[in-house]
């Protein structure tokens, strides 16, 4: 758990100061061999509530499969579930897909899918997102070891 105190706040003349930042924590726990929950939070002190909390059950398999579901709040902003599936094709290919849904007002936050190649020390990430404002095709190549560029072929914003 990690609490911060801003001093520069604590000696500032005004009635509304609140020099404690909301309280952080986290957990991870991992019942079973292909299976863990994770979970954060983050308490605000002055307001005695949640300002968010987190919690993602992901499980996998020794192919290395993953499917993960997350149920994210944050307080006057949003409230959602989030889900993401990966399956590897071969060793060299996999397919994802993640979604998205604002619990609030019953409306998808984003939509994705790609296709990742994954060579002995590289890779490319072709991708499409279409999120409440935008639709987004995009590459990116990962350097393992190196980190990952990534460019976008196409963004855009469409009316219907």
């Amino acid at each position: 758990m990690t609490p911060v105190y801003d001093i520069k706040e604590s000696r500032e003349d005004k009635e509304d100061k609140e020099p404690f930042s909301p309280i952080y924590g986290e957990i991870k726990i991992t019942p079973l061999k292909y299976f863990y929950i994770q979970a954060d939070a983050e308490w605000n002190c002055y307001e005695s509530a949640w300002d968010s909390h987190n919690v993602e059950l992901i499980m996998w398999d020794n192919r290395g499969d993953r499917l993960s579901v997350e149920h994210r709040y944050q307080r006057d902003s949003k409230e959602s579930i989030y889900s993401y599936l990966l399956l590897n094709i071969t060793d060299k290919i996999s397919v994802y897909t993640d979604y998205e849904r604002n619990l609030y007002d019953n409306q998808d936050i984003q939509t994705g899918i790609g296709v990742i190649y994954k060579a002995q020390c590289w890779g490319l990430n072709f991708f499409y997102l279409d999120d409440v404002d935008e639709e987004t095709f995009g590459v990116s190549i990962s350097l393992y070891g190196l980190g990952e560029i990534g460019r976008q072929l196409m963004r855009g914003k469409y009316e219907e």
